[in-house]
């Protein structure tokens, strides 16, 4: 099959998504918000979902499957591993702390949970825009994972594909990029509601998802041949959404345009 699409989609989830998400999160350290701010403790839990997993998906990102080149696999694995150490130590510092031994996974565990009950509680939106068209996007980005690719993972390895095997590191592959995009998206549903898409991070985070969309919209659009409007309008359409909004706010920002209910 022809995979560039999915090549150039896990290539620019590096790039855009994951490399700017760290960026914002330098940031962050620099100016002292990674420890006070849940807006950096959420994006640092999407880093390293995305580093962890991102360790079985090296095979399919590559392209190399079982042919890849040791140096290679070995440079990236340890890429890999050193985006999911840095961010959790982000999500440890930014939580105060996990505690020693016997009680660091009860703390973990709790601070999961506790996180995810409080997407759910603050899930429903309190302003009519742009709100819903974040949670909107959160939502579609969920069921993804879900519907889609969760299942089409268990399909393989109940079908014998090995874990590090070319079919499954790409659906993983996936799986990462989209954890992280739904942190982001969900990073954005919640500035909207507090009145803070003028700001620098999160107009950041708009421009970088809708580079990401954008790009993946023109990889697939050529990836059987000359472009096709068609394989690429869902992602060209999802993309111009974002750095729109991402546009809008940083115009608002300077006082061009009235800012926006």
């Amino acid at each position: 099959p022809n995979l560039f699409g999915t090549y150039f989609a896990g290539c620019l989830g590096h790039l855009l998504l994951a490399g700017g998400t760290c960026q914002i999160l330098s940031e962050s350290v620099r100016t002292n918000r990674l420890f006070t701010s849940d807006t950096y403790k959420r994006l640092t839990m999407g880093t390293m979902l995305f580093g962890t997993l991102g360790i079985l998906s090296i095979p399919g990102e590559a392209g190399f499957n079982s042919f890849m080149p040791g140096g290679i696999f070995a440079v990236t694995f340890f890429a890999k591993l050193v985006t999911a150490m840095v961010s959790f130590s982000g999500w440890e510092y930014a939580a105060k702390g996990f505690g020693v031994t016997f009680s660091r996974m009860k703390n973990i565990t709790k601070e999961i949970v506790s996180g995810c009950q409080n997407v759910w509680k603050t899930l429903p939106v309190t302003e009519k825009r742009p709100a819903t068209f974040y949670r909107t996007f959160f939502i579609f980005t969920i069921l993804g994972n879900i519907v889609f690719n969760v299942p089409e993972l268990v399909y393989n390895l109940k079908q014998g594909a090995g874990l590090f095997s070319l079919t499954t590191s790409l659906t993983i592959s996936s799986i990462a990029r989209l954890g992280l995009l739904s942190t982001v998206v969900y990073v954005l549903k919640d500035a909207s509601e507090r009145k803070r898409l003028e700001g620098t991070t999160f107009v950041k985070l708009n421009t970088i998802v809708g580079l990401w969309a954008i790009g993946v919209g023109i990889s697939q659009g050529c990836s059987t041949g000359p472009f096709s409007i068609r394989q690429a309008a869902d992602k060209l359409f999802f993309g111009i959404l974002f750095v729109n909004n991402a546009v809008l706010s940083q115009l608002t920002k300077m006082g061009i345009i009235s800012k926006r209910d």
